[in-house]
């Protein structure tokens, strides 16, 4: 298919996406775990500060409810016709939380079976 995806567990290969954990790691790095790796992982003190897997459905609803408040904050400023330096701010902020999503599919996802 593609290059190989590891575990940054255990190290071992990821072969299938029902496999594939991805957690945002930081501000802009991804972490990628085997399911039952992300489950033990997840379970120590780690699991406290690590976030959620961004392919899980409260990723992807904090994704759309976090757009839907950014683009309605655009508008609402673009009303007013004021605040530029805001705007470029919450056009940055929505760019950047769809960020990971696309780092997902283009480093990782698309390349599984």
């Amino acid at each position: 298919m593609g290059k190989d995806v590891y575990c940054n567990k255990c190290c071992g290969e990821i072969e299938y996406k029902s496999q594939l954990v991805i957690v945002q790691e930081g501000i802009i790095g991804v972490a990628v775990y085997h399911e039952g790796c992300y489950a033990r992982t997840s379970k120590g003190l780690i699991g406290f500060i690590m976030s959620k897997p961004l392919d899980s459905v409260q990723g992807i609803l904090t994704l759309i409810v976090s757009n839907i408040i950014f683009i309605t904050i655009l508008f609402m400023s673009i009303k007013e016709n004021e605040f530029i330096p805001l705007n470029i701010l919450i056009l940055f902020i929505a760019f950047y939380s769809n960020f990971h999503y696309f780092l997902r599919w283009y480093y990782y996802t698309r390349h599984l079976k």
